[in-house]
């Protein structure tokens, strides 16, 4: 019974995405082939872990593209609003033509 087990392991094991390789690699470097619901709690550890860096980097992502946003949209509009308009060199003044000027 306890081949039998050991074969179900080492079946599962081989089944694993490439992914998982540390896993694998892990589980058939240890001393003795642990039973497979060792095998699950490693498992489960590791996807825990890759959802977590996962979210934590689309959390970053997200919070680094509003700041960019907001930070970049106010003084964008500022500075390419001034830059649109020009200014004249009789009266030192934004927004008007020269016919116009004081």
């Amino acid at each position: 019974m306890l081949e039998r087990k050991k074969t179900q392991v080492v079946q599962f094991l081989m089944k694993l995405r490439p992914n998982f390789e540390p896993i694998r690699a892990s589980t058939f470097n240890r001393a003795t082939l642990p039973n497979i619901d060792v095998v699950f709690g490693d498992l489960i550890r590791k996807e825990t872990h890759i959802s977590t860096l996962t979210f934590m980097d689309l959390s970053y992502t997200i919070d680094v593209a509003m700041y960019t946003l907001i930070g970049i949209h106010k003084s964008y509009k500022q500075s390419t609003f001034k830059k649109s308009r020009p200014k004249y060199f009789e009266c030192k003044e934004h927004g008007h033509s020269t016919s116009h000027c004081k």
